[in-house]
């Protein structure tokens, strides 16, 4: 009798993932955005989201909100095509600054990767907002292996 969870399906290969997080380019969020301003809120989830009832359906609605509040960004952002298929903004920050700046002085503006200094800022300002809490629960079943000091200790548990 097999204990414990299958890691393999019976061909051999790696089972399909249960959940699959799906983030939107900010081009979707914007062309929502548009489409809720003339339309109710069950056309646009009718448009953009078929099929969806319940948590999922409440969740979406959410967004929407979220992103007709947070419209003027997302303008900005997708006037830039190397931004509007973007998910995420937050590295690039500093590229989105430089590039409203180059608007702002009517000149144009290529998107260019971070600086190795702007990468090593980042981490290191995402590491300082973190407390010694987080990380030491975030990580807890490598820390408990090895916990020696009793302050560690405290921590994990």
């Amino acid at each position: 009798m097999v204990k414990g969870r299958q890691k393999h399906t019976k061909n051999g290969r790696r089972k399909p993932r249960a959940y699959k997080l799906s983030v939107p380019m900010h081009q979707f969020r914007l062309n929502v955005v548009f489409f809720f301003e003339d339309h109710s809120m069950e056309e646009t989830v009718d448009k953009f989201y078929k099929g969806l009832a319940g948590t999922q359906l409440r969740t979406k609605r959410t967004s929407v909100y979220l992103w007709r509040k947070r419209k003027a960004r997302l303008v900005e952002l997708c006037q830039s095509t190397g931004t509007a298929t973007q998910r995420k903004v937050r590295l690039r920050e500093r590229q989105v600054e430089k590039h409203e700046a180059a608007m702002a002085a009517a000149e144009s503006v290529k998107m260019v990767a971070p600086a190795r200094e702007d990468v090593a800022e980042y981490v290191a300002q995402a590491w300082d907002e973190l407390s010694a809490y987080t990380i030491a629960n975030g990580f807890k079943a490598v820390l408990q292996e090895g916990v020696e000091d009793e302050a560690s200790q405290h921590q994990i548990n």
